[in-house]
C-alpha cells in the first residue's frame, strides 16, 4: 500500500535534483591535458572530449581538419560520372 504523499516526495527529490553536469577534457595551450567544466572558445577548434559525472567518455569532438586536409579528403572523394547511357 503506497503511503499518501510519497508521489509528491518523489516529484519533489526530482526536480531538485541538479542536472547531470557534463565535463569537457582537452589539451591547452602547453599541451597539457585539462578537465573543466567549459572550454576556451581559442581551444575548440582542437577538438575535445565530453565527459559525464561519472568520468566516461559520452561524446568525442573531432579537431578542425586544416586546409590541406579538407583539400586531400575532398580530392578522394569519387568523382561523378558525366557519362550517361542512352
Amino acid at each position: 500500500m503506497k503511503r499518501p504523499g510519497s508521489s509528491l516526495l518523489a516529484l519533489l527529490i526530482a526536480v531538485a535534483s541538479p542536472a547531470a553536469a557534463e565535463w569537457y577534457r582537452y589539451v591547452n595551450e602547453d599541451g597539457v591535458v585539462v578537465l573543466s567544466e567549459s572550454i576556451p572558445p581559442s581551444l575548440v577548434h582542437k577538438g575535445y572530449e565530453v565527459l559525464g559525472d561519472d568520468g566516461k567518455v559520452k561524446r568525442v569532438v573531432a579537431r578542425e581538419l586544416t586546409p590541406a586536409e579538407r583539400a586531400a579528403r575532398e580530392a578522394e572523394k569519387p568523382r561523378e560520372s558525366t557519362t550517361s547511357i542512352c
